[in-house]
């Protein structure tokens, strides 16, 4: 676990790609007046400065991630101010995360960006392994079947223009999963203190309310 102020709260929503965290971040976040942080857009924002600068070594890397300047604006990831929301989407840059994502020393330089977006009132958390990184009794772990997860990408690719092939999006599904559970620095598995929740036939709305009754309750 890393150093954070206890007395700000923070709610961590881990799971796979597909499985809505985001939207269900976006949601609880909005009621609760809460930062965002979409730990993900970290990683495909050095994924893509990597495939425009053409960069491969693992020191170069680590500095791309070192000097980010990355924010979430409405909505929107921008980089350097440069609006990449849908840039960073793509198969190509996706792929060049999940490699870069296994590079214990670019994890820990993005640690800090992470733990910068941690401010009052409060923050909502979405990634792969947030729960590891932060402590709090607000962890989540939402899980799909990689067909679900698939149809789901599918239609989120189609609304930003990418083309788009169920057996081949299903297939990067199961790949990076596998790539993910069995990487030797934060490998992708629920935390022991998170609650799981099936997200297979329910919305995103309805995954928010559940976390939002959760927080309320105590």
């Amino acid at each position: 676990m890393a150093n954070q102020d206890l007395t700000i709260p923070i709610i961590t929503i881990d799971g796979g790609a597909g499985t809505g965290k985001g939207a269900v971040r976006s949601i609880v976040a909005r009621e609760l007046g809460f930062h965002q942080l979409d730990s993900g857009a970290l990683y495909r924002s050095v994924a893509l400065i990597s495939i425009e600068k053409n960069i491969t070594k693992v020191s170069e890397l680590v500095s791309v991630a070192d000097n980010l300047i990355f924010q979430m604006k409405n909505n929107k990831a921008l980089l350097r101010g440069r609006d990449v929301t849908t840039l960073i989407r793509s198969n190509q840059v996706a792929d060049r995360a999940s490699e870069i994502s296994k590079i214990k020393e670019v994890r820990q330089a993005l640690l800090k960006h992470e733990l910068s977006a941690h401010l009052p009132p409060g923050l909502v958390a979405d990634g792969r392994d947030m729960g590891e990184i932060f402590s709090t009794p607000y962890k989540f772990f939402l899980v799909a079947t990689p067909e679900v997860r698939a149809r789901r990408r599918v239609l989120q690719f189609q609304k930003l223009g990418h083309p788009s092939n169920y057996q081949d999006i299903l297939k990067e599904i199961l790949d990076r999963d596998e790539v993910d559970r069995t990487r030797d620095h934060s490998p992708f598995v629920a935390h022991s203190s998170a609650k799981v929740i099936d997200v297979n036939n329910i919305s995103a709305q309805e995954v928010a309310n559940i976390i939002l009754t959760a927080y309320k309750s105590g």
